[in-house]
């Protein structure tokens, strides 16, 4: 029968044996496994997100978004094509038909501001703005640079203006939520699409929010892309989108935007 001195001597002093099955363990897949998510738990390479990929947070309308965080680590196409709220149906800019010389030329623009997100080409004008007549080809032109951006793993944000002032005027009321939290909520993302922008039946509290997320991104020169029916040269564009709209989308003199006309008659109707 063994002594207490010997026991308590092969504790402090391991055998031979438990020592190796100690290293064999360490050595494993799953205890390399287990150190390796304690490091990247207590040590995150995003100190950001976490290594979670996208980060919570709340919209102008008190919404959960899930924009993707800046390490853009992983597949995360889905999360960027929820956040972008661009309709269901994809459209692209072959579904177009390029008649007459107006839209021929916007379709050839829209082609040159995709592809200032994928090659060394320096964007040089980071706001596009498509204004003409209803049924002209500007919103399809829009998203179609929204989806083949999306496409290329480009964060964007896709606002349709009648529908997006209406569930912020739902959810909060006549007075609306304060205007720097909505343009906050849209400053991640990496361009940002304004449909059907037109001015109607407008008030001051629908021309200041516009003016507020239109200006953060003139300031910043950050990409945006709009589509509108009001025309730079009429008398009324002031009246109807407001100042602080109407001098930034249509400043052709400062290298920030590209203005550009899709003509006077809709396809649609042909007149």
């Amino acid at each position: 029968m063994e002594g207490l001195s010997t026991i308590l001597q092969r504790i402090v002093d391991p055998t031979a044996s438990h020592s190796e099955a100690l290293e064999r363990w360490r050595a494993s897949p799953a205890a390399q496994d287990i150190d390796a998510q304690y490091l990247k738990e207590r040590f995150p390479d995003c100190p950001v997100c976490n290594d979670h990929k996208f980060v919570s947070v709340k919209n102008a309308l008190g919404q959960t978004e899930y924009p993707p965080c800046q390490c853009i680590r992983g597949d995360l196409r889905g999360v960027r094509r929820r956040y972008s709220g661009l309709p269901d149906t994809p459209v692209f800019l072959s579904g177009l038909d390029p008649n007459g010389p107006a839209l021929e030329s916007a379709i050839e623009i829209a082609h040159a501001y995709i592809k200032g997100f994928t090659s060394d080409w320096e964007l040089a004008e980071p706001i596009l703005t498509f204004q003409g007549e209803v049924g002209t080809g500007k919103s399809h032109l829009l998203l179609s640079i929204g989806w083949a951006l999306l496409d290329q793993g480009v964060i964007v944000k896709y606002l349709f203006v009648p529908d997006w002032l209406a569930k912020l005027r739902g959810s909060f009321g006549e007075s609306g939520p304060d205007p720097e939290d909505i343009y906050n909520a849209y400053d991640g993302a990496e361009v940002l699409l304004i449909d059907n922008m037109d001015g109607e039946h407008p008030t001051p509290w629908s021309k200041d929010i516009l003016g507020r997320v239109i200006d953060s991104r003139y300031r910043n020169n950050q990409r945006l892309v709009v589509a509108t029916k009001v025309r730079s040269w009429a008398p009324d564009a002031r009246e109807r989108l407001g100042d602080w709209v109407a001098d930034r989308i249509f400043d052709t003199n400062s290298g920030k935007v590209k203005v550009v006309h899709t003509g006077e008659t809709s396809y649609r109707t042909g007149q």
